[in-house]
């Protein structure tokens, strides 16, 4: 069902969603009283336990205070009109509609090229570029050509995500793709290939700070996609092109930074409704439509997806898990940044001691002494924020270019 979801047909793409809203409402109230059951658990567990605040337990796995997390909601949130409203408006004008269905965000362009990128010459690029930021870590790159540690092609049976499963010393991580050609592609070996490095580095550090908090993990690999996406993007001279690869990375980091910060935001919104008894359906479809609402803006409709809640399967299994990405990327973004104005000096060396972490410290600690960047500081957030700013800026310039 999901292929139809981003299909190039906006009837079949409604036609699906439909679907998808119908069937989640047929077990509505069998989740919401799933739903609630948990939450109750959850909350027996947190007072148990002493936590503050329903997000707390999260933080503390994440290696990221209360006060941080409040800075990166808060700052999302004042973004919500420069970032994704803007970014949908653009959208819905090239796609000639009033306003998009929830179940259009992620349609495809009706323009670009369709061009891909053989296994041969794709491997020898990605890790070109990481070699031009880091000789060490192009030559770590290099250890991933053997196909003991990298399983590069769909076939029969094989589970179709994108994926680095990490090992500890002396095994290599191991890298599990599809790779059939496509850019998105290129760019998720670049991602998988950042969490490779990162796991050969980590090993190379104190043993039990090897294993990854869910923020820290994302940090090479996002870095990496976005070396590569720069390169990528710097290479092609078609604007058709440019215009669809910028906004396909546009769509990656609104879907990562802006929609997971309010998933995070309508979990605390039911958790806090859950206090004063068991939620209704009803209640937590007003919720889930009115927070959706807010950050999509006035240009997509929510109309068909008051139900779509009931799917997103973190909501159920890990409670608070999935703010974790946005931090991440909105982190390396304000990094990334950094790395480009050229501000700290020996960047690159001190990059790879944040993935090695020779003595074991907390990743946040690191990175306020090295790239002054401290998490609690709301000016992290705005300037990662800010770089999808720049990304939408560039995409009007090149809509009106097209036009």
């Amino acid at each position: 069902m999901s292929r139809f979801l981003n299909y190039p047909s906006r009837l079949i793409r409604h036609q699906a969603g439909r679907c998808v809203n119908r069937t989640l409402q047929k077990i509505s109230k069998d989740v919401t009283l799933i739903y609630n059951n948990l939450i109750k658990h959850r909350q027996i567990e947190d007072a148990l336990r002493g936590y503050q605040t329903p997000v707390s337990k999260a933080n503390l796995t994440n290696g990221i205070s209360d006060k941080a997390v409040e800075a990166l909601e808060t700052e999302v949130m004042s973004k919500y009109a420069t970032t994704s409203h803007r970014y949908y408006k653009l959208k819905a004008k090239i796609l000639n509609c009033k306003k998009l269905s929830y179940w259009d965000r992620n349609a495809p362009y009706p323009f670009g090229d369709k061009k891909s990128f053989h296994w041969e010459e794709a491997w020898p690029m990605v890790h070109a570029v990481y070699k031009n930021f880091s000789p060490l870590l192009g030559e770590i790159a290099d250890k991933f050509t053997s196909a003991s540690v990298l399983d590069v092609f769909p076939r029969k049976g094989k589970d179709s995500c994108f994926y680095c499963q990490p090992m500890n010393k002396p095994f290599m991580p191991y890298i599990l793709l599809n790779y059939t050609g496509s850019i998105s592609n290129v760019l998720a070996y670049a991602h998988e290939l950042g969490h490779g490095i990162h796991g050969v580095l980590a090993q190379n550090g104190v043993e039990l700070k090897a294993e990854l908090s869910n923020i820290e993990a994302e940090i090479a690999s996002i870095f990496g996609e976005e070396l590569m996406f720069d390169w990528l993007y710097q290479q092609e001279t078609d604007d058709k092109n440019r215009f669809v690869m910028l906004a396909k990375n546009v769509e990656n980091q609104i879907n990562t930074v802006i929609r997971q910060t309010t998933f995070h935001l309508f979990e605390k919104a039911i958790f806090k409704a859950r206090e004063k008894g068991e939620v209704s359906t009803e209640e937590i479809n007003e919720i889930w439509c009115q927070i959706m609402q807010r950050s999509l803006g006035p240009y997509v409709n929510m109309s068909s997806a008051q139900y779509s809640w009931a799917y997103i399967f973190h909501f159920f299994n890990f409670p608070f898990y999935v703010y974790s990405y946005a931090a991440s990327q909105c982190l390396v973004n304000s990094l990334y940044r950094t790395y480009k104005s050229e501000d700290i000096a020996n960047f690159t060396e001190k990059y790879i001691n944040l993935l090695t972490n020779p003595l074991g410290e907390n990743y946040s600690d690191i990175l306020r002494r090295d790239f002054n960047l401290d998490m609690e500081d709301p000016n992290v957030w705005r300037r990662g924020l800010e770089l999808i700013e720049e990304k939408i800026n560039k995409l009007e310039e090149l809509e009106k270019k097209l036009k």
